[in-house]
């Protein structure tokens, strides 16, 4: 727990007390194990969604795809659409689907190899607020790399909302 908790200006070393990818899987997992199994319910609303790590890396990975050309890129089909429709990942399906049962998206998100943020992305108000640990460190330039680490979200969400989610 010290590891966790000791502020990165005093990490002797620069992996020290680092969460690495599996660490956040994990966590991911045990957080919607307690959405799926608990009772009472251990969250403020029901009407969420827990985005799972690796499903993050596919999407950013995907994203130098859909910059290309974004009208040809397609979700219906893919896992894409598995996920709106609450069926990602497959051993821990909610079948929630987004907008239906499911407001809000919880993305943990990994920028520039050694650097975590937390998304809430409200899919009502279309509006994503990004969390960051490290407080105090901002600049412009910091600012400006956590908003473009985010474009595959702000991008791709809402033509996958238009494509898999009915109009009505």
């Amino acid at each position: 727990y010290k590891i966790l908790i000791t502020e990165r200006k005093d990490w002797p070393a620069p992996k020290y007390g680092w969460l690495f990818d599996d660490h956040i899987a994990a966590y991911l997992r045990v957080l919607r194990k307690r959405f799926i199994t608990r009772d009472p319910f251990p969250f403020h609303t029901k009407r969420i969604a827990f985005i799972d790590s690796w499903f993050v890396s596919y999407w950013c990975k995907e994203y130098d795809q859909f910059k290309i050309k974004p009208e040809r890129f397609k979700f219906k089909g893919t896992p894409y659409e598995k996920l709106v429709l609450g069926l990602e990942p497959k051993d821990q399906q909610t079948n929630m689907k987004w907008i239906e049962d499911v407001d809000h998206l919880y993305i943990v998100h990994q920028i520039g190899g050694n650097h975590w943020v937390a998304l809430d992305v409200d899919l009502i108000r279309e509006h994503i607020d990004c969390y960051d640990s490290i407080v105090g460190q901002h600049t412009k330039e910091s600012d400006f790399n956590v908003l473009e680490a985010c474009r595959p979200f702000t991008r791709m969400i809402p033509q996958m909302m238009n494509e898999i989610i009915p109009p009505e």
